[in-house]
């Protein structure tokens, strides 16, 4: 009954890629922290609206490498901003080519981003006061991090790009799906069912996220193929059943 419970909390377009490894940043917290202290506390009766959406509708889904967390204390010494832009940089000096979310269009002069001042906000520097340095770095350096948008939509601001793992049965759902639902706009879309069905496609704004390599974008008689895998800073739509639409923010 708890595994019922937990997919109805998830965004469909989260549910389908993680399933039970997507939780609300509240539930990720408390689960990480088995012997917190006795200050320790996550949310409080006045605290502001802004930061109880954050706790109840980001989702975080762990990486697979993410260690346990030995040591939890509540030790205060950096701002937020600092915290981030500090992780970002780190990511990015041991992988200077690194795919995570998190360093997308960062400038290194102004140590600043879109996405790094979005994790500045004041809703997050409170959880900063509540959980400590140590552990925003945790979560900052080792998980995925999905910010709820308007119309169910979500927008990845930490991890890895995702390539969705499909079994036979979304696979053929999928390609139904993608029959039914003919493209309108100037752009025609095929695709390949030898290797992964494309799952869904922006006619607007010629994007694609796909499992595999067959679709060919059609645009005034030239066709381009488009690569696999969810374009960088983009927000996710589960606008149809199967698959997310990338749309550029």
């Amino acid at each position: 009954m708890s595994k019922k419970k937990t997919k109805g909390r998830v965004p469909e377009v989260l549910w389908r890629v993680f399933r039970y490894r997507a939780r609300t940043l509240s539930n990720s917290v408390t689960s990480l922290i088995t012997n917190p202290p006795s200050s320790f506390v996550l949310l409080k009766a006045d605290d502001p609206a802004s930061y109880r959406k954050l706790l109840k509708d980001c989702y975080i889904v762990l990486n697979d490498n993410a260690p346990p967390v030995v040591h939890f204390n509540l030790e205060n010494r950096w701002p937020q901003p600092l915290i981030v832009s500090r992780i970002i940089e780190f990511i990015i000096a041991e992988q200077p080519l690194s795919s995570n979310v998190l360093c997308s269009g960062y400038d290194k002069c102004l140590r600043s981003s879109h996405i790094a001042e979005v994790l500045a906000s004041s809703a997050w520097t409170l959880l900063l006061e509540r959980v400590g340095d140590e552990f925003m770095n945790y979560l900052l350096k080792y998980s995925s991090m999905f910010l709820p948008l308007p119309r169910q939509q979500h927008q990845q601001v930490a991890g890895l790009k995702r390539k969705r793992d499909w079994d036979d049965k979304a696979a053929d759902a999928a390609s139904l799906m993608l029959k039914r639902h003919q493209l309108t706009a100037d752009a025609s879309l095929s695709y390949d069912r030898r290797t992964y069905p494309v799952i869904d496609f922006d006619q607007d704004k010629g994007l694609s996220e796909k499992t595999g390599v067959a679709a060919l974008l059609t645009v005034k008689g030239i066709r381009m193929e488009k690569p696999p895998g969810l374009y960088q800073f983009c927000t996710l739509r589960s606008r149809k059943q199967f698959g997310w639409t990338a749309t550029p923010l």
